[in-house]
């Protein structure tokens, strides 16, 4: 399967919108998604913070490490995860894309 950009309904769906509004959409829309990405990562680091403070209060130092340690790896492996995902989207936007948007882009405006 070919990349949307070079497929025949992503030429059209290029030339029916101005490239401006559509580079400038496409943008606004990846800093959304980073300040999400960036909040994403300070709740988790909080609640990972907490999450081994009470463990320690309540269970003693050597558990609040163990949690912190299991915790981190856990948001290392989702990380790791979630750049895989990223990565294979960028290679191939059309994979994760609907059939239907597709189709419905090279048909004509009203």
């Amino acid at each position: 399967m070919t990349p949307m950009v070079n497929s025949q309904a992503g030429k059209k769906l290029l030339a029916s919108v101005p490239g401006e509004v559509l580079f400038a959409s496409l943008d606004a829309v990846n800093k959304i998604l980073s300040a999400a990405e960036v909040a994403e990562i300070q709740v988790l680091s909080a609640t990972t913070i907490a999450t081994s403070r009470i463990v320690t209060d309540r269970f003693g130092e050597n558990a609040g490490e163990i949690t912190e340690d299991m915790l981190a790896t856990t948001g290392q492996c989702t990380n790791t995860a979630w750049n895989l995902i990223k990565i294979r989207k960028a290679i191939n936007p059309a994979s994760y894309v609907s059939t239907g948007i597709l189709r419905n882009a090279g048909k004509e405006r009203i």
